[in-house]
């Protein structure tokens, strides 16, 4: 059996501790307490979330820098070969290990702004069904 309430999350299963998700659906099993996050336009989220990120005027944060990089679709070796870097870099940009050149944050924020998602990042489609009473929305903080 499970209980179903509108809240506030911080997004963490999309990699994005510092993102709150508002008025979001959240399943609860009565059970055993596991929970669930309803997010029925999840790419219309993640393309409204690389949007937000890539815009910023401040440096991106190492989650944000591994989020854009599967929002477009690369895998971290694809990404590494892509932009002529080794995978180990990359690595090190994500983790905070290292900072990100400039001009490499800058083509990474400008592919987003400029390319669609790749379809095979995301195969989540919208689930139909009882919807929240207010839309959800998202609220980026200040990342460590």
């Amino acid at each position: 059996m499970t209980n179903v309430r509108v809240e506030t999350r911080a997004y963490v299963e999309g990699g994005l501790p510092h993102v709150t998700l508002r008025n979001v659906e959240v399943r609860f099993c009565l059970d055993c307490d596991h929970s669930a996050v309803r997010l029925p336009a999840l790419q219309s989220l993640h393309r409204l979330l690389a949007l937000t990120f890539a815009r910023k005027t401040s440096r991106l944060a190492p989650v944000e820098r591994k989020f854009l990089r599967k929002y477009l679709g690369f895998s971290s070796a694809s990404f590494a070969q892509t932009i002529g870097v080794a995978d180990e870099t990359v690595l090190a940009w994500e983790s905070g290990e290292k900072s990100m050149p400039v001009k490499t944050e800058v083509w990474l924020r400008l592919t987003v702004a400029m390319r669609k998602r790749l379809e095979s990042y995301d195969s989540t489609t919208p689930r139909t069904g009882t919807t929240p009473r207010r839309p959800p929305t998202f609220e980026v903080h200040a990342s460590a």
